[in-house]
């Protein structure tokens, strides 16, 4: 993440491997990261974790949103930005 070509999201899950009540990354994590807040961007993605960040309802909404975004495209609900930081 450190040397990446052009800003981006980073989307995270609250929620660990196996449903755990702490995921891998956390805000505090992320903000010991080290990661420039001008290149990346962190969004935490509310009722999942691991797996369902990607595939599950709410994970694959804000991906496809993110997408979207990047593509300069809106959603059927218009652009929905809220970063955790």
């Amino acid at each position: 993440m450190h040397r990446l070509p052009r800003p981006a999201v980073l989307l995270w899950a609250e929620r660990g491997l196996m449903d755990e009540p702490q995921g891998l990354y956390d805000e505090q994590r992320l903000a010991t990261a080290g990661l420039d807040p001008g290149l990346v961007r962190t969004r935490r993605v509310p009722g999942t974790n691991h797996y369902t960040v990607i595939v599950g309802d709410e994970g694959a909404r804000v991906v496809a949103e993110q997408l979207l975004a990047a593509a300069g495209v809106a959603g059927p609900e218009g652009p929905r930005d809220t970063p955790s930081r």
